[in-house]
């Protein structure tokens, strides 16, 4: 399916979905994550570099699952990341991978079933790196699929891990003490918090006809670090499918305002490296 055709068909959906009244079903938003350059797969394995803690660490990029579906990049071991740990990552993106590919051969099943010649099928897995280090490495994925269902479907995550220790980062440890929010069971996912002052900063920002949507009780964000903005970035998550397509915005503290805000002062710190560095680099490409 053409894009032109698939956004006809995501318009479409969005009005059937609105006439039939149809009930709310969590799914993130549909905008897509502003990240460094996207981690593109190629037809043969590539490496680059991704600063660390402790200095360097290379990222293998793998060919395409699919068309538009992006493969997890690899860590390659070397003198700043042992053999242990960077297994321990591997076997995630691994997992996620498989992952990948089971959703997209049960959504082209599906599809099949309704509309033998794929006319009711679409699959994006597009991803992309927020920050390369120091200390954490962060990579954003937008998923955006149509199986033949009353409607397309769009979910972002983010996935930030420690590479000092392998561990998707938790969220909960790094913001004051009045956040709460889930803890992935799968150690391969960051997780999502309910923070209020962060809720507040996207009702304020909010165009007036999706207030209500960030008045909503309990809604929880994804954050991530953004080395090209310098900034900590927040997104609802578990948005309607139509409230995510109209309403989903993200939240970009700055500095100061994560500072404000009493976001670790250590992380905070290491954005700042981050930003710096990739300062540096886009410098020295022009």
């Amino acid at each position: 399916m053409h894009s032109s055709e698939f956004r006809k068909v995501a318009m479409a959906g969005m009005l059937m979905a609105l006439l039939t009244s149809c009930s709310r079903t969590p799914s993130s938003p549909a905008a897509k994550v502003a990240a460094q350059p996207a981690v593109q797969p190629s037809a043969g394995a590539q490496t680059t570099t991704t600063s660390t803690a402790t200095g360097h660490v290379k990222l293998r990029l793998l060919p395409a699952i699919g068309e538009n579906v992006d493969s997890f990049p690899r860590v390659v071991p070397n003198e700043n990341v042992s053999p242990p740990m960077a297994a321990t990552l591997n076997t995630k993106f691994d997992r996620l991978d498989s992952d990948m590919r089971k959703g997209l051969h049960e959504c082209k099943t599906g599809a099949r079933k309704m509309h033998p010649d794929d006319s009711a099928f679409d699959y994006e897995h597009k991803l992309s790196v927020s920050m390369r280090g120091p200390r954490y490495l962060s990579v954003l994925v937008s998923d955006a699929y149509f199986c033949g269902g009353a409607h397309p479907e769009n979910n972002d995550e983010a996935l930030v891990y420690d590479v000092t220790t392998g561990a998707a980062i938790d969220w909960l440890t790094m913001l004051p003490g009045s956040s709460i929010g889930y803890k992935a069971e799968d150690t391969s996912h960051s997780s999502s918090v309910i923070w209020p002052p962060l809720q507040q900063l996207a009702l304020e920002q909010a165009d007036d006809d999706c207030k209500d949507v960030y008045r909503e009780k309990n809604l929880s964000f994804i954050l991530w670090p953004d080395a090209d903005q310098g900034a900590i970035v927040a997104e609802a998550d578990g948005l309607s499918h139509i409230s995510s397509a109209l309403c989903g915005e993200q939240v970009v503290l700055d500095i100061p305002s994560a500072q404000r805000l009493g976001i670790s002062p250590t992380l905070l710190s290491l954005v700042v490296a981050a930003h710096a560095a990739s300062q540096t680099s886009a410098a020295k490409n022009h």
